[in-house]
């Protein structure tokens, strides 16, 4: 590969990315990595509701071509691990930390209706302003 086509193979910004993935013939779009959403949605007080909403829009997304980081599959991990270890159940900061964890391998975070009347999702706009992810609303 000359340095020409080097420099015109590295993108120096996303837009750039995006514009040579349009030009990109079909053989190599598909071993192109998914964007990846996270769904930040109120659960404290209305763990059932928001898990159905966030389990709709899970499918959703997915069906959109997404990888979808839903934080109730989170939770079911954490509390997994945390019965094999044999401690106590995790408690709302544990939730919080792998939360924000996750959040950070994401490309977008999706914020449910809610969201600022939510510690936890206040949080998780926080950390996604810090990492300049990309914000979407419902």
């Amino acid at each position: 590969m000359t340095t020409a086509e080097l420099i015109d193979y590295v993108p120096v910004s996303f837009n750039q990315e995006r514009d040579k993935a349009e030009r990109m013939p079909k053989e190599h779009k598909r071993h192109q990595r998914k964007q990846k959403i996270y769904i930040s949605i109120p659960i404290t007080g209305m763990e059932e509701k928001s898990k159905i909403k966030a389990e709709q829009l899970q499918k959703h997304f997915e069906a959109q071509g997404y990888d979808v980081i839903n934080p109730f599959e989170i939770g079911t991990h954490l509390e997994k691990l945390y019965e094999l270890c044999g401690h106590k159940p995790p408690t709302w900061a544990n939730y919080m930390d792998w939360r924000v964890w996750a959040l950070r391998s994401c490309d977008i975070i999706f914020f449910c209706v809610g969201w600022a009347c939510s510690k936890g999702c206040t949080i998780e706009m926080e950390e996604a302003i810090k990492f300049k992810k990309e914000i979407m609303y419902e």
